[in-house]
């Protein structure tokens, strides 16, 4: 019986805009987790501990999760496209500018999709850089419909 041990970032990240069918290669990355909440919530009536339903779609439903993204040398977050500039040309705050982009994450071995997520923001992110070492982000991600890839 064989078996395939890989070690290092196993994930190649992609982005690209809803208005741009391109996608854009970040980098590599690691240690993906995310959380899909599907909208239920229970429904109690009086003087039971119990619901007596759980309705769908009657809280929110979305994605979150976390990753660690290897970027390349010299590369930000900001450059990668991944987040707005803080401020513009003119030094005025931009960071309600944020667009949607929509993440596609691919084994880096088989090229098979990993997971995709739509509509999804990048809400915190930590840069780890130290001296002749490779830029690590530790970032946490929302979005709104997550697809699992085919890979097994």
């Amino acid at each position: 019986m064989k078996s395939n041990v890989h070690t290092g970032p196993g994930l190649t990240l992609k982005i690209h805009y809803p208005s741009n069918s391109q996608e854009k290669t970040i980098g590599f990355c690691t240690n993906l987790q995310y959380t899909v909440t599907n909208g239920q919530k229970p429904i109690f009536t009086v003087d039971s501990p119990f619901p007596a339903e759980i309705a769908q779609s009657a809280s929110p439903s979305m994605v979150r999760g976390s990753m660690t993204l290897f970027l390349p040398k010299g590369s930000t977050p900001e450059s990668s496209g991944l987040v707005p500039y803080r401020t513009d040309e003119q030094q005025r705050s931009n960071i309600a500018a944020t667009k949607y982009l929509n993440l596609r994450i691919y084994d880096r071995l088989t090229k098979q999709l990993v997971m995709s997520l739509d509509y999804c923001k990048v809400s915190q992110y930590t840069v780890n850089i130290r001296s002749k070492s490779v830029v690590t982000v530790d970032m946490s991600f929302e979005g709104m419909f997550a697809t699992p890839g085919n890979v097994s």
